[in-house]
């Protein structure tokens, strides 16, 4: 733990970044959905410039490597930063849900492009020592950093043009750490994954599990506070109810993660998402729970649902090498993100016919149909023995820190890419070796 916090104190530039980042960035979820409930826009309207956020995440994760790799971590940082800003603002200009939908892609895109800067980064400045120690803080700085932004709220402004403000200017100051940091650029992020096609073949409950808890997870994160303000919340008690349900992910992490290692995976995935289900289900039978009970629901709920993801990476790596782990987090990344460009759409639709307890039918339904596939498959597969079964590692949702894969001590570390604009002939030889190096195992093959 010694070594993870020196590590990280070695990174606090970074980290500062991230807290402006994470505050910025939660703070306006929950803001813009508000703000577009006041001007009028259905939950299905609302559904639809949500699932664009998540839309322009996937799209951000494809070709924001690229943009890493031509200009440099610290000037696409401040690239994305600068754009974040302008586009927030932008925001208060105009109040047309389509021009605000294809903002809330850009913003998707800019957002999910920072954190991989800053988790490549980690990559370069973790061993495999202290990796696991790393990640475990750096998901408590999201998780609190997130949780903690709700609070913002309470200003009172989401009815006027104050936060734009104050989320522009935070996304702002998230570049000036980076920018005048010591540290050395990362080398070049390599952006491997499997396909979903192949990665179903390796896996199919694995790649349905993070697909569901997209489906689940980011309608809750995204309209969570429509559905708090349906109910009647005050602005204070929304601010709270999205406190407690960002930061509660952490809640059962470690638990679940040692069920799963010495039992049946499945069976631990399939208990959690029926937990879910089942609660789910309550929730959308009454909408008039007491605050506190309302409050330790939430908490339970967000708990249990956010172990979906990494119970998954854990089932997956269960049956692939470990040369493979990067590709299968990189394939379950992009299935997540495709269910979660969906959920807050079909939510938002399913809220649009029966009101706020929409939300919560849609997660009943969605846990459901994975519950029941679960079983269908556990009479297909047997399962991972436990001598044979990757360790789980905790990891962040996705909604809170996308893309944890280079940082997840499991996956071996890999020679770096050549830096952009290195000399023409360096990248030549580390060409010819890398063919020479396929070519002698084929020959030995």
């Amino acid at each position: 733990m010694f070594d993870a916090l020196k590590t990280l104190y070695a990174l606090f530039a970074l980290m500062t970044s991230v807290v402006l980042l994470s505050l910025g960035n939660s703070a306006f979820g929950s803001f813009i959905v508000l703000r577009a409930d006041l001007i009028g826009f259905s939950d299905e309207m609302i559904g639809v410039m949500s699932s664009a956020f998540f839309f322009g995440m996937i799209i951000g994760t494809l070709y924001c490597p690229r943009i890493i790799a031509r200009s440099g971590h610290i000037r696409s940082f401040a690239a994305f930063s600068a754009i974040s800003a302008a586009t927030v603002l932008s925001f208060s200009l105009v109040t047309h849900v389509e021009a605000w939908t294809v903002l809330r892609a850009i913003m998707g895109f800019n957002v999910i492009s920072m954190y991989v800067i800053v988790e490549s980064w980690l990559n370069v400045r973790t061993s495999s020592e202290n990796r696991a120690k790393v990640l475990s803080l750096y998901m408590m700085i999201n998780y609190f950093a997130q949780g903690g932004s709700q609070q913002l709220l309470n200003i009172g402004i989401y009815d006027n043009d104050a936060l734009f403000s104050l989320v522009a200017i935070l996304l702002t100051l998230a570049v000036v750490p980076v920018a005048l940091t010591r540290a050395t650029n990362p080398d070049v992020i390599d952006n491997k994954r499997f396909g979903i096609r192949r990665l179903f073949e390796v896996s199919p409950t694995a790649v349905a599990g993070v697909f569901t808890q997209g489906l689940m997870q980011a309608p809750i994160f995204s309209l969570g506070s429509i559905y708090a303000k349906g109910i009647g919340l005050t602005t204070v008690e929304i601010s709270l109810f999205m406190s407690i349900t960002l930061m509660s992910g952490l809640l059962l992490q470690y638990p679940a993660g040692w069920l799963s290692d010495r039992f049946d995976r499945r069976k631990v995935i399939f208990s959690v998402t029926f937990i879910v289900a089942t609660i789910s289900t309550l929730m959308s039978i009454s909408t008039s729970f007491p605050l506190l009970y309302l409050f330790i629901i939430m908490s339970i709920l967000s708990g249990f649902s956010t172990t979906l993801f990494p119970l998954c990476m854990a089932y997956a790596n269960d049956y692939v090498d470990a040369n493979e782990m990067l590709k299968t987090a990189g394939g379950l990344n992009l299935a997540w993100g495709i269910g979660a460009a969906i959920g807050p759409l079909s939510a938002g639709m399913v809220m649009q016919w029966f009101g706020p307890a929409g939300l919560f039918i849609h997660g009943a339904v969605v846990a459901t149909l994975f519950f029941s596939y679960i079983l269908w498959r556990m009479t297909r597969r047997s399962w991972a023995p436990i001598e044979e079964k990757e360790t789980f590692v905790p990891m962040p949702d996705i909604t809170v820190s996308p893309i944890p894969n280079e940082i997840d001590p499991r996956i071996e570390a890999e020679e770096p890419l050549p830096l952009a604009g290195a000399d023409p002939m360096i990248l030549q030889e580390t060409l010819d070796g890398q063919f020479e190096q396929l070519e002698e195992g084929d020959a030995n093959s």
